[in-house]
């Protein structure tokens, strides 16, 4: 699903949405609220009366469950154009008094925000004093727009923090729009390649080269290292990079919200 533009819906009905929003304000379990934030989704670009409803429900004005809160956090990720949506995303995840888990997935819900909200996460990204989980989550949520010169810098110098391997790892997965660029193929390529490396780094690396698997050079890499490197899941990834597909197990490896022209899937899904 898109989230910069209006996605195709189904066809819902008024009273269906508001069955939804009261289930949400007033269902006896979190599960059952939970899950009503996350059907409501499918309203968030059309109704003002739903945003209004989920940001509530994030805010904690009558919901303290953090089930419930994030499943409202994800589906306000779709309200790229609203600034309210936005402004609650970014209020929870300034909150010293909310869990880090949930502070993390309000950021992570902003990639369909970079164009305003990207100075924020870089910010939060390159700062050492933030907890490692919400810096992450910054870095995650910048893979909309790794092809910008400023992000792609910032998850670059996050990828030589060699004393955080967690932030490198999620610094590589949002590289993977700018594998095709000079710095982004460097990158890829030097990680592909150093056998004293990280082998989840080296993986996702040699994975990522599916983007660029068209050189010549990255072509020749790719079948070397599927017979002859030593680490089994190398071999095993630089097969599937030589396929060229980018298919639903690529996609979930980068949090990709595209797998092809207009097949759109949720970045958040699993988050």
């Amino acid at each position: 699903m898109n989230p910069t533009a209006a996605p195709p819906l189904p066809q819902q009905t008024f009273h269906t949405e508001r069955l939804l929003i009261d289930i949400l304000r007033h269902g006896r379990s979190p599960a059952e609220r939970a899950t009503a934030a996350a059907v409501l989704k499918v309203f968030v670009h059309q109704s003002d009366g739903t945003r209004a409803a989920l940001i509530a429900c994030l805010d904690g004005l009558q919901e303290r469950e953090d089930l419930v809160r994030a499943a409202a956090a994800k589906s306000l990720s779709l309200a790229g154009g609203d600034n309210a949506s936005r402004s609650a995303l970014e209020r929870i995840a300034a909150r010293f008094d909310e869990s880090l888990g949930l502070r993390a997935l309000c950021l992570k819900a902003m990639y369909g925000m970079v164009d305003v909200q990207g100075s924020l996460l870089i910010d939060i990204l390159r700062r050492p004093s933030e907890p490692l989980v919400l810096r992450q989550a910054a870095a995650w949520a910048l893979f909309k727009a790794s092809h910008r010169i400023d992000t792609r810098d910032a998850l670059l110098e996050a990828l030589k923090e060699t004393l955080e391997p967690p932030l490198r790892f999620e610094a590589l997965r949002s590289l993977f729009g700018a594998a095709e660029t000079i710095q982004g193929r460097e990158a890829f390529l030097r990680l592909a390649q150093d056998t004293a490396e990280l082998s989840e780094l080296r993986v996702l690396a040699v994975l990522g080269l599916i983007a660029a698997n068209r050189d010549p050079e990255i072509a020749r890499l790719l079948e070397r290292l599927s017979s002859r490197d030593p680490d089994a899941r190398v071999r095993i990834a630089a097969g599937q990079a030589m396929s060229g597909a980018v298919d639903e197990s690529v996609a979930e490896s980068f949090h990709l919200d595209q797998v092809g022209p207009g097949l759109w899937r949720d970045p958040l899904l699993h988050e």
